[in-house]
């Protein structure tokens, strides 16, 4: 299955209409959260999406709120909210942790990983907001430290998802890193095709 993650978009003109370009290659969409500037224009933006006649997960970012997201599920039915939800398709399973991107620690998403299962068989895709603790995705040069999520790093090293698609942190759009043999990356705002 190919899919076509991107994240961080803020409205943009230009990057809508590269990923609706790229969407002709890929099996699925997938957006790791501010897809909009503070909900602005989320309905416009996704009727152009429509078009691609493909399903898209999505995540709330810090510019979304989770009740947008799930609106605009209700008037969209090709949009998946998997905020805190698992979404299945074949034997991959989508898992997704919106909104926020600022906080260290998660107590919402730590609360939930205590009863959480995934089937080992099955292929784990995490689909965050924010950047894990402690990876060349949350390391900001200019401040010399990293700004990423404990609980996500958590998550990665407690579930082993195949992959894990992040943003938030625009100056690291791009970049990838490896937590044991998980992969992570921030496609940005333009997209990138994975293949599982």
């Amino acid at each position: 299955m190919k899919l076509l993650v991107f994240t961080d978009v803020h409205g943009s003109k230009i990057a809508i209409k590269q990923i609706i370009n790229k969407a002709k290659e890929a099996d699925l969409l997938i957006c790791a959260g501010d897809l909009t500037n503070f909900g602005v224009e989320l309905n416009s933006i996704l009727k152009q999406f429509k078009e691609t006649n493909k399903k898209m997960i999505i995540i709330p970012g810090n510019h979304e709120s989770n009740a947008e997201i799930n609106n605009a599920c209700k008037k969209f039915d090709f949009l998946i909210n998997i905020h805190l939800k698992k979404h299945k398709i074949n034997d991959i399973v989508f898992f997704g942790f919106g909104t926020g991107g600022f906080s260290k620690i998660d107590s919402e998403l730590e609360e939930i990983m205590q009863n959480l299962k995934f089937n080992e068989k099955e292929k784990l895709i995490f689909v965050s907001h924010g950047p894990p603790f402690g990876t060349k995705l949350d390391y900001l040069d200019h401040l010399q430290r990293y700004r990423g999520s404990k609980t996500l790093r958590e998550f990665i090293k407690k579930f082993k998802p195949k992959f894990v698609v992040c943003g938030h942190l625009h100056e690291n759009e791009k970049k990838e890193d490896k937590l044991n043999n998980t992969i992570i990356l921030n496609p940005g705002k333009y997209g990138k095709i994975i293949e599982i």
